[in-house]
């Protein structure tokens, strides 16, 4: 009976390419003009409208959601940035290829 081969493990490791990801567009927002028409002043704002503008009114309680909402949308987007700064730190700290050995060096 012959004696079995011996098997020699090599390990190799190969670092992920980093993924190519563009940066964000910069938020550019416009101006909103709010026009708050209460009873006392109601007659004066319809008659400062023309053809051309619209009034799109909201309850006070409207409002309210509108900013819960646009709250809702930044503290979403905290989150956002703080996953992608966990990502971020790992692929800044992945070993580069002179720092890693392999279990035959050992």
């Amino acid at each position: 009976m012959t004696p079995p081969q011996i098997v020699v493990t090599k390990t190799e490791y190969i670092t992920p390419q980093r993924p190519i990801v563009p940066g964000v567009d910069p938020l550019n927002l416009r101006d909103v003009n709010f026009i708050i028409i209460t009873p006392e002043n109601q007659e004066e704002v319809f008659a400062d409208l023309d053809k051309d503008k619209v009034l799109i009114a909201l309850t006070a309680d409207g409002y309210e959601k509108l900013s819960l909402n646009i709250s809702d949308i930044r503290a979403l987007i905290q989150q956002q940035k703080a996953i992608i700064a966990v990502h971020e730190e790992y692929w800044d700290n992945l070993p580069k290829e002179s720092e890693k050995t392999s279990e035959s060096d050992m």
